[in-house]
């Protein structure tokens, strides 16, 4: 039997409506649902390999509730050390939108690439006269110029002053000064979201 990518694994079969935050926390992996009297584990928390071995240990039969973190654009699940993503054979809705478009730009291609019909006639090329045999056309005559004052002449700002060298001691301790405030987020730069998915696996 051909095991499943981790991603679908993970995928959640028994939603769970009691809510992550109602449920008391037992680690820094696990909180304890007071509803069915379970542990529900944090995958965000967990490295791959845990990840995987904690699939292996539903795959003994045994039941497994966990909180995932499933990335909203392409269904990607957090770990501490990155992502588990779904399988090829459940792409999200803008992959088979790219599937669709290549295969209707296949078609057309080879729609274009087949042979002539031999009914239809062939063009003939038509010849056209260079530009120069051609009378040259009626048009108005172009106004005139407009004559503009001559542009001010504009006054030089006054050049900075020189940068002072700084003393050995002084330059030392800038290199050794933490910067006072974090730097800014780079405009234009959002961070992923995520959906919140609790159940059984």
């Amino acid at each position: 039997m051909r095991r499943l990518p981790l991603a679908d694994a993970l995928r959640v079969k028994t939603p769970c409506t009691v809510g992550w935050d109602t449920m008391a926390p037992a680690s820094e992996r696990t909180r304890h649902c007071a509803a069915c009297d379970k542990s529900v584990i944090d995958v965000s928390k967990l490295t791959y390999g845990e990840a995987e071995a904690l699939v292996a240990t539903r795959d003994g039969g045994a039941a497994v509730c966990v909180h995932l973190h499933v990335r909203t654009h392409d269904g990607a699940i957090l770990l501490a050390d990155g992502h588990a993503f779904p399988s090829a054979c459940t792409p999200s809705f803008s992959e088979r939108a790219k599937v669709i478009v290549t295969a209707a730009s296949a078609v057309a291609l080879a729609a274009c690439a087949t042979t002539p019909d031999p009914k239809v006639p062939e063009l003939v090329p038509v010849v056209l006269a260079p530009a120069s045999a051609l009378p040259p056309p009626n048009l108005p005559a172009p106004p005139p110029p407009i004559e503009e004052p001559p542009p001010a002449i504009a006054t030089a700002e006054p050049l900075p002053e020189p940068l002072q060298p700084v003393p050995p001691a002084q330059r030392a301790k800038s290199a050794t000064a933490k910067p006072s405030s974090p730097q800014a987020p780079q405009k234009g730069h959002k961070p992923p979201t995520y959906d919140i998915v609790d159940g059984g696996i």
